[in-house]
């Protein structure tokens, strides 16, 4: 992962955590900050689309920045029946800002009404597996390298299981040393999996907003 990508993604933790990740209220946020935060992660969420075709949600930097991006936009739930018109002028702004200019002011309003979408999905499945994620220490800015370690220690653990007597004690003390790191990744992509009506629908909202940035 470029060192590019790993800054933007511990910046969209950073910012989502001011969001109320996980827990904490979000009424002290300011609406620039919430967008701020949305536009980290929904940068980090397209860059991951681009590179994998798709929104894929066994992935856990995606688990972790989808939960981010649920979290910050918790405000615009109840946009289409109450005027946030003000509230909605300073999200965008940060929107701009936090994406980088992926959101544009003339992509902001359709980008705006397609997370005001988002954010009446429930993802609380989303979340749930993030929080466990982030209780075992794997963030936004080492997903990848974790899982893609904590996937080889398991495929080294099933060969060498496999091996001699004397070769099962080493695989014994692998397994020890990485088997937190590989349940919470199993236990977080099997909760997202699980929820498959409402990760559907999320997935399919965020590669509509996606169709918006022109392939940049």
């Amino acid at each position: 992962m470029k060192l590019s990508t790993i800054f933007a993604a511990a910046a969209a933790l950073v910012l989502a955590t001011s969001c109320g990740i996980f827990g904490v209220g979000n009424g002290t946020q300011t609406p620039s900050g919430s967008g701020q935060a949305s536009g980290a992660a929904l940068r980090n969420l397209y860059t991951q689309y681009k590179t994998d075709g798709k929104v894929d949600m066994t992935n856990i930097n995606n688990i972790l920045n989808l939960a981010a991006l649920s979290q910050c936009i918790g405000e615009l739930k109840d946009a289409g029946t109450v005027d946030k018109s003000d509230y909605i002028k300073e999200f965008a702004t940060g929107l701009i800002l936090g994406s980088n200019n992926l959101v544009t002011q003339t992509n902001s309003t359709p980008v705006v009404s397609g997370l005001t979408n988002l954010a009446g999905i429930n993802l609380s499945s989303v979340t749930t597996a993030a929080a466990g994620l982030l209780a075992n220490g794997i963030t936004t800015a080492n997903a990848q390298a974790q899982q893609a370690a904590a996937e080889q220690a398991a495929a080294q653990q099933a060969a060498t299981q496999q091996a001699a007597a004397a070769t099962q004690q080493a695989a014994a003390q692998t397994q020890t040393a990485t088997a937190s790191t590989v349940s919470a990744i199993t236990n977080a992509v099997n909760t997202v999996g699980a929820a498959t009506t409402e990760v559907t629908q999320a997935v399919s909202t965020l590669s509509s907003i996606f169709s918006l940035f022109g392939g940049k």
